[in-house]
C-alpha cells in the first residue's frame, strides 16, 4: 500500500460475490459514505474506473443545458449525447431504487 497526499494505491480481492472493498483511506479521501452511488465505467482496452455519481449529475445537466460541445468540446457531440443519454438513464435507474 502506497500513499501520497492526494494519491493511494494498493491492491485488493475480488471476493466470491463479486465485490470488493473499498479501503477507509480511500472512501475518506472522497467522502464517501455506506449506500453513496458509484458509476462504474468499463472499457476493454483501458480498464475500469469508479467515479462519484455526483460528478456525472453535473455532467449530465451540462449536456442538456448548455449542449454536449460545452460539457466535452474535443469529443463528438454525437458521443456525448449519447454517453450523456445512458447517464441520465442509469441515474433516473439509481434513484429508483
Amino acid at each position: 500500500m502506497e500513499t501520497m497526499q492526494d494519491k493511494f494505491m494498493t491492491t485488493v480481492r475480488i471476493g466470491p460475490k463479486g465485490q470488493i472493498v473499498i479501503p477507509k483511506e480511500v472512501r475518506a479521501m472522497f467522502g464517501l459514505e455506506p449506500g453513496d452511488s458509484l458509476i462504474l465505467l468499463a472499457d476493454r482496452e483501458r480498464g475500469i474506473a469508479l467515479q462519484s455519481s455526483s460528478y456525472y449529475d453535473s455532467f449530465v445537466r451540462a449536456v442538456f443545458d448548455q449542449g454536449a460541445k460545452a460539457a466535452a468540446p474535443g469529443v463528438p457531440e454525437a458521443e456525448t449525447q449519447v454517453f450523456a443519454s445512458a447517464l441520465e438513464q442509469e441515474l433516473k435507474r439509481r434513484d429508483g431504487e
